[in-house]
């Protein structure tokens, strides 16, 4: 599938020596980021990011949790928890108390905070919640007991 680079308006295609960002999913002509191919070679190489100018200047980090990489590839996951996490049928504990319900509390109030603050986390930290809260409540079993579980 042919996209077009956003610095010459042409496409790039599979033969053109392109670099995607990993934040904004755009993809670059090598050329018009004016790298040298060895540049090109060691950043479509490589394990590590690349990030655009303009994701550079909006934001100084790639979001990154786990293996994953970019805002699109964590909601695909997150996305794809919650819609699983719907389908399963009810069978959860109730809210923990004592230490473990102060780490279940400030976990959530963390996750609330990446919104309220206006972290890089802001767009996916709602939907984490959504998916941290049943999953942490989730019993192993039906005849599970809290107390075999803290």
């Amino acid at each position: 599938e042919d996209v077009n680079c956003p610095v010459c308006k042409c496409a790039v295609s599979d033969d053109d020596k392109g670099l995607m960002c990993d934040t904004c999913q755009v993809w670059f002509h090598g050329s018009c980021l004016l790298i040298s191919d060895e540049e090109y070679e060691n950043l479509s190489n490589s394990e590590n990011c690349w990030c655009c100018m303009g994701c550079k200047a909006k934001d100084t980090h790639i979001l990154k949790l786990g293996k994953l990489k970019g805002s699109k590839a964590i909601q695909q996951v997150i996305k794809a928890a919650y819609l699983e996490i719907t389908k399963w049928r009810k069978n959860l504990f109730t809210l923990p108390r004592g230490k473990a319900g102060v780490h279940f509390i400030n976990e959530v109030a963390r996750l609330i905070h990446l919104f309220t603050d206006e972290t890089a986390w802001k767009d996916l930290s709602l939907s984490m919640i959504h998916v941290f809260i049943p999953l942490m409540l989730q019993k192993p079993s039906a005849n599970s007991k809290a107390k075999n579980n803290a």
